[in-house]
């Protein structure tokens, strides 16, 4: 199956593009997801990854076609082929 993920704002340019294709097994989580997109743009570890426990940052705002996974089954939410996923690094400041 093919998902597509759209990379926005600083996420564009540690990955060098705006938007994956990726080939997943059926009943792919978007933990890893997660995982493949690192494979395809290792610029993102960092980001997307805490490198101690090697578990996804909560830092990233992931939807899926619109929603949000808090809504949804989190990390272990369930894609399907054609949803798009969409990663959005979220700043916190003071």
């Amino acid at each position: 199956m093919t998902v597509r993920v759209k990379l926005i704002g600083s996420f564009r340019g540690l990955s060098g593009n705006d938007e994956l294709e990726l080939k997943l097994k059926e009943s792919s989580s978007i933990r890893e997801v997660l995982k493949i997109v690192v494979e395809q743009a290792p610029g993102l570890e960092r980001a997307l990854f805490d490198s101690k426990c090697e578990k996804p940052k909560t830092n990233t705002l992931i939807l899926v076609n619109g929603k949000e996974i808090g809504v949804l089954d989190n990390f272990e939410t369930i894609v399907e082929d054609g949803d798009k996923i969409t990663l959005v690094p979220v700043v916190h400041g003071g």
